[in-house]
């Protein structure tokens, strides 16, 4: 079975009052402690009955948990004027089958979920919101593809189905600009999953920008017509010499799971640390590719930035991007400015992490797949929010911390605060307040999304009732 969530590129069917309101309900509830299990959020036996009945109901689907974010954040889009579009794809396992999950390989089951996460500025990196959200499952493959031969046939013989999975890139793309309407100029960024010949055609048709990491070493035309696309760039001129912040990478999701054996190997486990990087760039034009769809042009010209590490620490892999892209390569600014937005791409992996440990997204026990996608949209404004602070207090420690969290939340802050705030607290202050409310030691470094998370459930719990408090003393 294959789950199709909307992309949103058409209004949902409206539900009626009474799903409506419950539905509101549900959504604040969430919103106060979303790390809490139903159960927790829901002491009472009827309230979690009707949570349960909401997210299992066939007519609720995650557009209607989504439609009020989603048009927040075409607002804050619009302000911005400049949006780059992270999308990504992640898998969502869970540890006991569910009624309509599907594999993800050979010993994990789960959905999958692909967002398109709107994010504003290279250094700022303001989280604006999610424009598109689609999740699906897998087909199961079949008793006669169990080895590999097999299974590599069955994988070439779906190449042409037009519900192929590499799909999702493009209709990400084309649901979240039929959402902007042409509010705000974009830039669409993806990892090497997206090196696709369709898409980035797509992407030159429409004349839409876009960095996409190359996965493929491909056959090139023009003057380089002998040569395929890695062997052209190892012989490109070095054009600039940057340093660029590297984050860690663990060879599993950190909550005991084993790590898929595909992933590890693709993408080893590294420690932060700082990268001299030398970058080099070149235009040319690459070949259509055998699957292709067949009115797609027969070459495409694109500029290729290759940005490498000649002299990686001892016992960590070399960073190695190739970067296509639409966007200028004329000036060194031009370069600079497409390494730069491919670096802001690892916001949406936090905002996985946000979402999976911050919301315990994982952790979930609903029963069905249905309920547990609902739930993934339920918890996207909230992974968003706490994001987008995070992301302001290390951006711009010293704004205001009214800037990134309400200013209601800033004074019920510096009256919990365990270390006493400033008059004027910073977006720095706020961050580090809240995740010591959390359990965070300041000597341990950044704050996790769990202590983060710890600290956002007592903030608004007391928030909570110092409003109850105020309407008792109104009354």
């Amino acid at each position: 079975m294959t789950l199709r969530v909307e992309t949103f590129q058409q209004e949902p069917i409206s539900l009626d009052r009474r799903l409506q309101r419950r539905l509101s309900f549900v959504r604040e509830r969430a919103a106060t402690a979303p790390p809490a299990s139903f159960p927790e959020l829901f002491p009472k036996t009827k309230e979690l009955a009707a949570a349960y009945r909401l997210l299992s109901n066939g007519s609720v689907q995650p557009a209607h948990m989504l439609k009020d974010h989603i048009a927040e954040t075409v607002g804050r889009c619009e302000a911005a004027g400049d949006v780059l579009l992270l999308a990504d794809t992640s898998e969502m396992e869970f540890g006991t089958p569910r009624r309509g999950d599907g594999p993800l390989d050979r010993w994990r089951r789960g959905f999958l979920c692909h967002v398109n996460l709107a994010v504003a500025g290279v250094h700022e990196r303001r989280v604006l919101g999610v424009l598109n959200m689609e999740c699906w499952t897998r087909e199961e493959l079949p008793e006669t593809a169990r080895s590999k031969q097999e299974k590599k046939r069955y994988d070439q013989a779906r190449s042409s189905d037009p519900n192929k999975e590499s799909l999702v890139w493009q209709r990400g793309v084309m649901a979240s600009h039929c959402q902007l309407a042409g509010r705000a100029r974009t830039i669409s960024v993806q990892d090497s999953d997206a090196d696709d010949y369709a898409l980035v055609s797509a992407f030159q048709e429409m004349g839409l920008h876009h960095v996409t990491r190359s996965k493929h070493n491909r056959a090139l035309g023009g003057d380089f017509d002998e040569l395929k696309l890695n062997e052209l760039m190892l012989n490109a001129p070095v054009q600039i010499e940057r340093t660029v912040p590297i984050s860690s990478r663990g060879q599993g999701p950190g909550n005991g799971k084993r790590p898929p054996p595909k992933r590890a190997r693709t993408h080893p486990a590294r420690r932060e640390r700082t990268a001299t990087l030398l970058v080099s760039c070149l235009n040319v034009e690459i070949k259509r590719t055998q699957n292709a769809p067949s009115d797609a042009p027969n070459t495409l010209s694109l500029n290729v930035v290759r940005v490498f590490e000649p002299h990686p620490p001892e016992g960590e892999a070399p960073v190695e991007w190739r970067l296509l892209t639409s966007l200028p390569i004329g000036t060194r600014a031009e370069v600079e400015y497409i390494v730069d937005v491919y670096c802001v791409r690892w916001v949406v992996e936090e905002f996985f992490k946000a979402l999976k440990t911050g919301c315990s997204l994982e952790d979930r026990q609903l029963d069905s797949t249905q309920a547990l996608v609902n739930a993934t949209a339920l918890f996207v404004p909230i992974a968003t929010s706490l994001l987008d602070l995070r992301s302001l207090a290390e951006a711009k420690p010293d704004a205001p911390a009214e800037e990134a969290i309400p200013a209601e939340h800033v004074e019920v802050l510096k009256r919990l605060a365990i270390n006493p705030l400033p008059t004027r607290p910073t977006a720095k202050d706020a961050l580090y307040g809240i995740a010591n409310l959390g359990g965070h030691i300041v000597n341990n470094g950044r704050p996790g999304w769990l202590v983060l998370m710890r600290g956002y459930i007592k903030l608004v719990a007391f928030i909570e009732a110092k409003r109850r408090y105020d309407s008792f003393r109104d009354v």
